[in-house]
């Protein structure tokens, strides 16, 4: 598949969504992943829901900032929505209650590799296995869907849940990225170190991928 289809699929996907909804079920109770469309723009409910997701797991990300609701509105429509290289799938339980969301971004459309974005648990009280399954549910999409060759994702060294998950998701951990810390106002920013041995190494991000062969 050419990174023309690739991306007309991606399209296709935030148009008609009823047609790619995925569904499993954990401990009895069904889940569903439904891609992020035109259907959901401008829903309050759900950008005041993740808007407090991401203040409140904002240290799993490369930047902390002031979010905002409006911030996440903007982001909402401009990064999710309108932009066809990445796509993002909200997770509902059996209720139609959004209580996470899991993506993928950053094609490469070279090697046929997109990377794993925002992975959400929005409840805390999630039934074990969820978050695993719909990232499974993910990985599946990404190969039969979009006919990728592998599915990457970077995830911070000391978020030792999030590397369980994967590792138990089949990711293999491939390679280490030393970062650094910079501030630009109120804004901090994880940053990998390149090229300059003087800078100091605050934390390390595992870079991980899953390949068909998996």
């Amino acid at each position: 598949m050419v990174k023309e289809t690739i991306l007309k699929k991606i399209i296709d996907c935030k148009i008609r969504p009823e047609q790619y909804v995925q569904t499993f079920t954990v401990e009895g109770r069904t889940f569903s992943l439904e891609p992020f469309g035109n259907w959901a723009k401008g829903n309050a409910e759900y950008i005041k829901l993740i808007t407090n997701w991401r203040r409140k797991h904002q240290i799993a990300f490369p930047s902390i900032f002031d979010v905002t609701f409006q911030g996440t509105n903007k982001w909402f429509q401009s990064q999710v929505i309108n932009n066809p290289e990445r796509i993002l799938f909200g997770l509902f339980d059996q209720d139609r209650c959004l209580i996470g969301h899991v993506g993928l971004s950053t094609f490469d459309f070279g090697i046929f590799d997109c990377e794993i974005d925002n992975v959400m648990k929005g409840d805390p009280n999630l039934e074990k296995g969820v978050l695993r399954e719909a990232t499974r549910q993910l990985v599946d999409f990404a190969y039969t869907v979009l006919e990728m060759s592998s599915v990457s994702l970077r995830v911070f060294g000391d978020n030792y849940r999030a590397i369980r998950l994967y590792q138990n998701c089949d990711f293999s951990v491939v390679d280490s990225i030393p970062m650094t810390l910079e501030f630009e106002g109120d804004t901090v920013h994880w940053r990998e170190v390149v090229g300059n041995k003087n800078k100091v190494v605050h934390r390390i991000f595992i870079k991980m991928v899953h390949t068909r062969e998996n």
